[in-house]
């Protein structure tokens, strides 16, 4: 079988990528975040939670205890700012995601300290759900606030 091009022949370690490499990453996420409106902005959030997460779990899987730790604090740094992020105007949608965010952040934290990466599985799901919504969502064209009044 061949070996992947991202192995390294003495290694079993994939290559890091270099800091050039990362500094684009960066500088494209940037341009990205300052471009987005709130609704794509929202959208953006939830997908680097689900990326955060699945990292962490991934890295629980391996016993890569450092690794998931950076996850998983980055991915509960990004509830919480979701979390301090609702107001009080929101009304339904408020109330609703208020519990969806602790249960998260409770799952993230109970994940990290059982080093259990099943127990990111539900929260996984929530956060993927949410993701999709408003992704959906952010990609939606437009819809005027009234609509459209008749002439007379």
């Amino acid at each position: 079988m061949p070996k992947s091009p991202l192995m390294v022949a003495e290694s079993p370690q994939p290559l890091r990528a270099s800091a050039e490499t990362v500094r684009a990453q960066r500088a494209y996420s940037e341009c990205r975040v300052r471009g987005a409106d709130p609704q794509q902005l929202l959208a953006l959030l939830y997908d680097g939670l689900l990326q955060s997460v699945r990292a962490g779990q991934r890295a629980l899987r391996e016993k890569q205890w450092e690794e998931a730790q950076v996850a998983l604090s980055k991915a509960r740094r990004i509830v919480t700012y979701l979390s301090q992020s609702l107001r009080p105007e929101g009304g339904e949608i408020t109330e609703r995601l208020r519990p969806l965010y602790a249960y998260c952040f409770e799952g993230i934290g109970r994940a990290s300290l059982e080093k259990r990466p099943e127990l990111l599985d539900g929260v996984a799901k929530v956060v993927g759900e949410l993701s999709g919504a408003w992704t959906a969502l952010a990609q939606s064209p437009r819809q005027p606030a009234l609509p459209p009044t008749e002439e007379v």
